[in-house]
């Protein structure tokens, strides 16, 4: 099931960490606070820990916080009684009571009001809820993730987010890694999205050549996984042949595609060597894929000695496997 999640496939020490860390995570019954940049898969973590934890025979229910204006938020989550407000014309239950025995997500959690906040804290404190309109309340058993992509430690100094239900949801922690921080994986995801775009598509499966996918190893993602999905989409639909090159994906490029950019220009040596460095660990990737492994075929098609191409292999702790 894991390897259907793009977002958690990779060979990065980053990767390795997350992929550990959901497999001990899923493992009990804490709350988890998920946080991330837009676009590096929070939901898809969340789904992950659910399904291999011991409630995934039970449903996942996942409320968009942001997207519920503020006064239904309340009645969507907890429920309403009949006549609780204008419209209530018949009791209803909440998201909290579909998800019982399951796990709710609560997705974006830091763009909730303090009222939420503050009854959503009595939830994680009791197990129970109370629906809008009633005097009593409800026992829940409910496995609660939450999302983010904002610091709350600084929302909590703002004055803005609770202190006491940062730290009710922050008993596990997960940390979803930008592309930034696992730049080695964006071949294999490149390798990955080609596949599910061109089985989308209904059409041949594609190659990329390895310029390209040096290319796109230097990029910055400020969008992450997502912003590289749909740039490899948009590519794939405009790329006429069956194998995509540099100049496809400059011609794609026009779709939105951002370079990394430091703050101050790197010094032209240090520049030079990063995009070399992510030329080489691209070209070996490529070519290993291709040979299924072969380490000699692979020399031989790269024109390497085979221990120099080791040495590489050593040097950018690239597995056969």
């Amino acid at each position: 099931a894991c390897s259907e999640q793009s977002t958690i496939i990779g060979e990065s020490e980053a990767v390795r960490k997350l992929q550990q860390a959901l497999s001990m995570v899923a493992q009990n019954d804490y709350t988890v606070l998920i946080q991330g940049e837009s676009g590096t898969g929070k939901e898809l973590a969340a789904r992950v820990v659910h399904d291999f934890s011991d409630r995934s025979r039970h449903k996942m229910v996942t409320v968009n916080c942001p997207a519920i204006p503020d006064h239904l938020l309340e009645s969507e989550l907890f429920g309403h009684t009949k006549g609780a407000f204008t419209g209530a014309d018949n009791e209803r239950h909440g998201l909290f009571k579909a998800a019982d025995k399951g796990t709710i997500l609560l997705d974006e959690i830091g763009d909730i009001s303090q009222s939420i906040q503050t009854k959503l804290l009595r939830v994680l404190q009791e197990q129970e809820i109370r629906p809008v309109g009633s005097n009593t309340s409800q026992k829940v058993d409910v496995r609660i993730l939450a999302t983010t992509n904002q610091d709350l430690a600084e929302k909590i100094q703002e004055g803005t987010f609770r202190e006491d239900l940062y730290y009710r949801l922050n008993v596990l922690n997960i940390h979803m890694p930008s592309l930034r921080e696992r730049k080695e994986d964006i071949p294999l995801l490149v390798h990955t999205f080609l596949h599910r775009v061109c089985q989308e598509l209904g059409i041949e499966p594609k190659g990329v050549t390895s310029e390209a996918l040096s290319f796109l190893a230097a990029q910055g993602w400020p969008g992450n996984i997502r912003e590289l999905l749909n740039f490899v989409r948009r590519t794939v639909v405009f790329c006429p042949d069956q194998k995509i090159g540099l100049e496809h994906v400059r011609s794609a490029e026009e779709g939105g595609l951002t370079e990394a950019k430091d703050e101050q220009p790197r010094p032209y040596k240090d520049a030079k060597a990063k995009v070399l460095e992510d030329f080489t660990r691209a070209y070996v990737r490529d070519v290993l894929a291709k040979t299924q492994g072969n380490v000699s075929e692979a020399a031989r098609l790269s024109g390497l000695e085979r221990v120099s191409l080791q040495k590489i292999m050593r040097r950018f702790n690239i597995q056969v496997e």
